[in-house]
């Protein structure tokens, strides 16, 4: 396992994707902060086995700060780029409409469909029905946090990016994904743990963990600069 983080991408010419960038440039920054405090710590003390429960902190945060990296930055790339995708992408532009349809005729009345009348009021009012449309989606996919890889497929899907794009498997970004939720929402606590009352880590497998998530933000910038360059 890696003993090291990823780079950081270069910057994008991509002005849309300013914001999103100066993110995923705090987030590297950020988690690299938190390694090297573990790394001083250590050294200072002269550790050479495992790691008191003050290290282990900080190798949790580093993976709390990696994943709220990668959730600030997918939602800046949303609201910045959403738009121009839909407009100029054809596999975003499918996925817009797909949306579209499925959110005009999924209101159940006495076991049939109907129209969702609010949201087709809220459309029709909008500057453009288009663009009223665009500004429900944006809404709905920054409405909450990336806590899953099946969120973060759907923010993939919609900015007309293929899943084969990204640097780790579904299976590999929900090992991830639980790691976090655990820390974010438990604790971390495992009682049936032998020594501790606390799930505990390996510098290697959170770097690891930290580098997909990172790189998964490379990725959806690489991508969306792509589709944005094109004419």
């Amino acid at each position: 396992m890696p003993t090291s983080l990823i780079a950081k991408p270069p910057r994008t010419q991509e002005q849309a994707l300013s914001k999103a960038y100066s993110i995923l440039c705090y987030a590297h920054d950020t988690v690299e902060s938190l390694l090297k405090t573990l790394r001083a710590v250590r050294s200072q003390r002269g550790a050479r086995g495992s790691l008191t429960d003050e290290e282990q902190d900080l190798l949790r945060a580093m993976l709390v700060f990696a994943s709220a990296g990668l959730d600030s930055m997918a939602k800046q790339v949303i609201h910045d780029t959403l738009p121009q995708l839909t407009d100029r992408h054809d596999k975003a532009k499918a996925a817009l409409e797909v949306y579209a349809t499925r959110r005009l005729g999924r209101v159940e009345i006495e076991d049939q469909m109907s129209v969702d009348t609010k949201f087709l009021a809220r459309v029709l009012v909008s500057p453009s029905p288009r663009s009223g449309i665009v500004e429900e989606l944006v809404r709905e996919l920054t409405a909450g946090s990336l806590q899953s890889p099946d969120e973060v497929l759907r923010v993939v899907h919609h900015l007309g990016m293929d899943p084969k794009e990204l640097p780790a498997t579904p299976q590999r970004l929900r090992d991830v994904f639980v790691a976090r939720n655990r820390i974010i929402h438990e604790m971390d606590i495992d009682f049936s743990h032998v020594s501790r009352n606390r799930r505990t880590h390996t510098q290697a497998a959170i770097v690891a963990m930290v580098n997909e998530l990172l790189a998964m933000g490379h990725a959806i910038m690489r991508h969306v600069a792509g589709a944005l360059a094109v004419p």
